[in-house]
C-alpha cells in the first residue's frame, strides 16, 4: 500500500528503497590524507514495481494522471521497516507497458515508478 497526496493505492508492488546519505561541500580529503565526512542529512529514495489486477486498470488510470502530472512536489506514505514513512518527495519517472484490451479494458503491465526526495528524513 502507497498513498500519494492523501490518496491511498493498494496495488501489489515491489519497492526497492535506498538510503542517500548527503555530505556538505567541505567532505573530502584532508592534507593528512585522511578522509573527512561532514554528514548532514538522509533522504529516502523509493523505486516501486506495481502488479495491477486486471479489475482495477480503472484505479489504475487515475494513478497513472496523478504520478504522471507536472507537480513540483509530492507527500508519499510508503513502507519503512515495521511501519510506513512520510516523505516529500518527486516522481522522476513512470512507465508501463501496453499488454493489450480484454473484454473492452485496456490492461498495462510492466508499471514502475522512481521516487527522489526532496527533503531529508533524517538529519545530523
Amino acid at each position: 500500500m502507497i498513498i500519494i497526496d492523501g490518496i491511498k493505492y493498494d496495488f501489489p508492488c515491489d519497492i526497492d528503497r535506498t538510503a542517500r546519505i548527503v555530505s556538505s561541500d567541505v567532505s573530502g580529503m584532508l592534507m593528512n590524507n585522511k578522509e573527512y565526512n561532514d554528514a548532514l542529512a538522509t533522504y529516502y529514495d523509493y523505486s516501486i514495481k506495481l502488479a495491477i489486477p486486471i479489475n482495477k486498470m480503472n484505479e489504475y488510470a487515475a494513478f497513472f494522471e496523478q504520478v504522471s502530472a507536472p507537480v513540483d512536489k509530492y507527500t508519499f506514505t510508503l513502507p519503512y521497516n515495521q511501519g510506513y514513512i512520510k516523505i516529500v518527495g518527486k516522481i522522476s519517472s513512470v512507465s508501463d507497458r501496453y499488454f493489450g484490451t480484454r473484454a473492452g479494458v485496456a490492461i498495462w503491465r510492466g508499471v514502475a515508478i522512481e521516487i527522489h526526495a526532496l527533503e531529508p528524513s533524517k538529519e545530523a
